[in-house]
């Protein structure tokens, strides 16, 4: 029977395990000593040897000889199907019952991230005091959805991403044992698309070993829907020349080929690190692309505007992470990237039109290009300068909010009316950034996860969360950009419960951070407080509009007045 390669070359002891030595050296002297805990939590990414070093340590432990030798008293439990509570019971009962074969019964809980809350504190007396026969190792991908109560309990492992040596080196040993003929860009392409996961990795290879007798580069990006360096690097050179149309016809050549947008994504952030690399060292012997195909392009282009590029991308693979219109977010980020001019070196260039302008008129219209950017430059931030005319943050004496770690059994603070009003003076400048970078359709999926929230709150036992759950569906979310989210309160009782130091407050941001993977941060208003702010806002545009349309305008030739439009106009 066909064994699927990831099962077959699966490590059966300590010295089998590629990288993590780290933790092989710890269980291993344990082992030694005799000084074995009564419970572990192993957490990192997915394919990086968890299991597998749960399975071997649980074996080592026990004495066993073989490895795949079937052992009653190592029970292997998928939490991700047996969640409840009513599992974790008849763990509780069968740990009664002494081991048969060895000196331990092991219980290796996989995907523990899925126990329910109940669950979990089913599970904290057991955890905390097992008899002594007992070892529990908990295994996860996301060790921030486990309970701090938890993580107490246990000794902590975390598994690290293998390096793309590691990989490389792997997927050969595997190959030659396998007989298959594959290039080495195939197999560092293959070490490239794993992210540091060796299962992942060998999956890969298992996959494309039955596309082909000899496996190259080009079977490898068809079977994973994936894109060429050359196809990756013309088309950012396409990005970076400001060409929309010749980008936009790139990707929907991508798309018709079946490739992947968020490997696309993924490329092109590993791009831009490149190249970011690259300016700063001026060789490519430490990055994976050879971005000095691309130098011209690459030097035309501040160091500022590829982090711009980089959050752009960041913000797009977020937001098709929970959406199937991917090809939207890609080609509105395109558009984005594309039309950012502000990060373009540009180089003024004067036409000599029907050879009547002189070396001298060139010289003295450039020279007055650079005193116009100068001024544009200026009047583009008055508005900034006078919206914080009248805000001093040291004018205030606010206590920051607390790191706190915020977990759903606790006591809800609260903070007296009478600070309101000082909490938001502090936070005004806050707001006012936050109003003023508000998009709609962030806005649009933030109030999507605030509305599961509320319903996730409203579908608890617990009543604290319960009056969580209610507090917050007396308010309504109206605001959201790169700052957090603008909350708005119709009863200044219901405010008083979110100011800084509140946990509701906390409990909030918290959960949001989990939903959208980036830190969150909530800010209150009362619906007049809002309007007037509103109002503030505009007068300061006001003002601005009036102190530009009052502006001396000094007399120019014709010549230079025109010149001076198109520089303002774009």
């Amino acid at each position: 029977m066909f064994q699927a390669l990831y099962r077959k070359y699966r490590p059966q002891t300590f010295n089998d395990i590629v990288g993590q030595n780290h933790i092989v050296s710890v269980l291993k002297n344990a082992i030694d000593k005799n000084q074995i805990s009564h419970a572990y939590l192993f957490y990192g990414s997915r394919g990086t040897g968890k299991t597998s070093i749960a399975k071997i340590f649980a074996n080592e432990v026990n004495k066993n000889e073989v490895y795949q030798k079937e052992n009653v008293d190592i029970i292997e439990i998928d939490a991700a199907s047996n969640n409840g509570v009513d599992e974790v019971r008849d763990i509780k009962e069968a740990i009664k019952f002494l081991p048969t074969e060895g000196k331990y019964k092991v219980y290796i809980v996989d995907e523990v991230h899925m126990l329910t809350t109940a669950a979990f504190n089913a599970l904290l007396k057991t955890l905390e005091e097992p008899p002594a026969h007992v070892i529990f190792i908990l295994a996860t991908t996301e060790i921030h959805k486990i309970p701090a109560t938890i993580l107490s309990r246990c000794q902590r492992f975390e598994f690290k991403n293998l390096s793309q040596d590691q990989l490389i080196d792997r997927l050969k040993y595997i190959a030659k044992e396998e007989n298959l003929v594959i290039e080495e860009a195939a197999i560092e392409k293959i070490a490239t698309l794993a992210k540091g996961g060796l299962r992942d990795a060998i999956s890969i290879l298992d996959q494309v070993s039955n596309y082909s007798e000899q496996i190259t580069l080009g079977h490898i990006l068809e079977v994973t829907s994936s894109i060429s360096e050359d196809d990756i690097l013309e088309f950012y050179k396409g990005l970076l020349q400001g060409d929309v149309t010749k980008s936009l016809l790139k990707y929907n050549e991508f798309v018709a080929q079946a490739k992947d947008t968020k490997l696309l994504l993924n490329d092109l952030i590993n791009v831009t690190r490149d190249i970011v690399v690259y300016k700063n060292l001026k060789d490519t012997k430490h990055t994976a692309y050879n971005v000095d195909k691309i130098s011209s392009e690459i030097e035309s282009v501040n160091f500022d505007y590829f982090y711009k590029i980089i959050e752009y991308l960041s913000q797009t693979e977020q937001f098709i992470r929970f959406s199937t219109e991917y090809m939207s977010y890609m080609q509105i980020c395109i558009v984005k990237i594309c039309s950012k001019e502000e990060g373009i070196n540009k180089v003024p260039v004067v036409n000599n039109v029907e050879n009547t302008v002189s070396n001298a008129r060139t010289v003295e219209l450039e020279n007055r290009i650079k005193l116009l950017e100068d001024k544009l430059f200026q009047l583009r931030n008055s508005l900034d300068n006078l919206a914080k005319s009248n805000i001093n943050d040291n004018d205030f004496n606010i206590t920051q909010e607390t790191n706190e770690t915020v977990g759903i059994s606790t006591n809800w603070d609260s903070t007296p009316k009478e600070e309101i009003k000082e909490v938001i003076i502090k936070d005004k400048a806050k707001i006012i950034d936050l109003i003023s970078d508000s998009n709609q359709s962030f806005t649009n999926y933030a109030t999507n996860v605030f509305n599961k929230i509320i319903n996730d709150s409203l579908n608890t036992n617990n009543p604290e969360v319960v009056a969580m759950g209610e507090l917050f569906k007396s308010c309504k979310l109206i605001a959201s950009s790169k700052e957090g989210g603008l909350l708005l309160f119709n009863e200044v009782d219901n405010m008083v419960k979110m100011t800084p130091n509140s946990k509701y407050k906390q409990y909030l941001e918290t959960l949001f951070a989990r939903y959208i993977g980036v830190e969150y941060r909530i800010y209150v208003l009362q619906e007049h407080q809002y309007k007037l702010l509103l109002q503030e806002i505009e007068d300061i545009e006001d003002a601005v509009e009036e102190k530009l349309l009052t502006e001396e305008i000094s007399e120019e030739s014709r010549l230079e007045q025109l010149f001076k439009d198109i520089i303002i106009e774009n």
